[in-house]
């Protein structure tokens, strides 16, 4: 059920962008980049490989209360870094806008940097992390419909 609802959810999201006329324009390397590879990295150097893969391969196993209790925290601890990643992207994009005010043409770039980190850092943590979060938490409280092991 969690993957069609995020299936549909993601293709709402893009469908939105296409909208607009340009896929192309709400992609952007750098913007990714900045927001993937240090959150990714915060939240394996502070959880474990093994704690990060687990929020998604744990998905599918049945977890104990316990387990999904440190899965919950994981999985909140990753959409923050997200979250944030996100919008230290958007301070420097905006710096990189101000020191560039004279120059027109540097502007577009700088934009697409300090609001294209947010909708990313945004977007992964309402779209992945905080719908596993709240997974795990219900089956930790026995609240969800979700087998659980020894019981």
């Amino acid at each position: 059920m969690f993957a069609v609802m995020l299936l549909i959810s993601v293709t709402t999201v893009v469908c939105g962008m296409a909208f607009s006329g340009n896929l192309g324009f709400f992609f952007d390397p750098p913007s990714v980049v900045f927001v993937f590879i240090p959150s990714i990295s915060l939240s394996v150097g502070a959880h474990g490989w093994n704690n990060f893969k687990a929020i998604f391969s744990g998905y599918s196993s049945d977890p104990t209360p316990l387990r999904a209790r440190e899965l919950e925290s994981v999985a909140r601890s990753c959409g923050n870094n997200f979250f944030l990643f996100g919008w230290l992207g958007m301070f420097v994009g905006a710096l990189q806008l101000l020191s560039q005010v004279e120059q027109w043409k540097s502007v577009g770039p700088a934009c697409a940097v300090m609001l294209l980190t947010m909708i990313y850092g945004f977007c992964i943590k309402a779209l992945v992390f905080n719908p596993l979060a709240d997974k795990y938490g219900r089956i930790s409280c026995g609240t969800s419909d979700f087998p659980l092991k020894n019981q």
